[in-house]
């Protein structure tokens, strides 16, 4: 289910990285364990990147993804990995977490850029959710990330003004790592997908024009931005980062 409104991977992604950077925990983390558990959410609809973290308030932990059933099983978009039967040892005790918006929004380009690379400056990562409104808009997208190189730029500024297809509109969220802007004509963000990989796009990843629209519309009965950059301010428990709790 490539299209998941804005799904838990890309939040969960942040969580590992400041894992990794804060802890010097390298681990990948359970994004099946907030699809399964989260009943604030329907299994393949991971919400905005507030709904994950009110999800790990509630729960004061998180998991790898290598515990048992804890790896992503809900591609496909069935529902058919119940919260019980999820392993949750070990796991990851968590303090606080809370999602922050990285004001992006009619602030202009050039701020909009500079507060993203803060962000990232600081180690954290950037969770990236759009909102491409029409078929065309999201067929152009699949075409280029299955069969453009790693090396191909992305831009989703042709998306902005389209009106909203309430069959083929929709949302996703990826993962923004870091950036490239050696060449003023050729800066971008790099973006980790949480799709798997291609013949031609073997990291997962993709490049992300620097220079776009940060102010972009689509119309639905008045305009709403489509695009939204968030973080996490993430705590971990230093004193309880490999226990054992059961899920329920």
């Amino acid at each position: 289910n490539r299209l998941a409104v804005i799904t838990n991977g890309g939040g969960t992604g942040v969580m590992a990285i400041a894992l990794d950077v804060d802890e010097g925990i390298f681990d990948r983390l359970s994004v099946q364990f907030a699809s399964s558990c989260n009943t604030a959410t329907s299994c393949c609809d991971g919400g905005w990147l507030s709904d994950l973290a009110d999800f790990y308030t509630s729960k004061g932990y998180t998991i790898p993804w290598s515990n048992t059933n804890a790896s992503w099983q809900n591609g496909d978009g069935n529902c058919n990995v119940p919260c019980s039967s999820i392993a949750a040892s070990p796991s990851y005790g968590i303090v606080s977490i809370e999602e922050q918006t990285i004001e992006t929004q009619g602030v202009g380009q050039a701020s909009a850029i500079a507060n993203i690379k803060n962000v990232l400056n600081q180690g954290k990562a950037v969770w990236f959710g759009y909102f491409l409104p029409t078929k065309d808009d999201w067929d152009s997208f699949y075409d280029f990330w299955d069969n453009a190189g790693e090396d191909v730029t992305w831009n989703p500024d042709d998306s902005c003004g389209h009106t909203w297809d309430k069959v083929n509109g929709g949302g996703h969220a990826v993962l923004c790592v870091g950036y490239n802007d050696d060449d003023p004509d050729n800066s971008y963000w790099i973006m980790l997908n949480s799709w798997g990989t291609t013949p031609d796009r073997g990291n997962g990843i993709f490049r992300l024009d620097m220079d776009m629209d940060y102010d972009c519309q689509y119309y639905d009965r008045g305009y709403s931005y489509s695009l939204y950059w968030e973080t996490l301010d993430i705590k971990y428990d230093e004193s309880d980062l490999a226990r054992t709790v059961t899920i329920s």
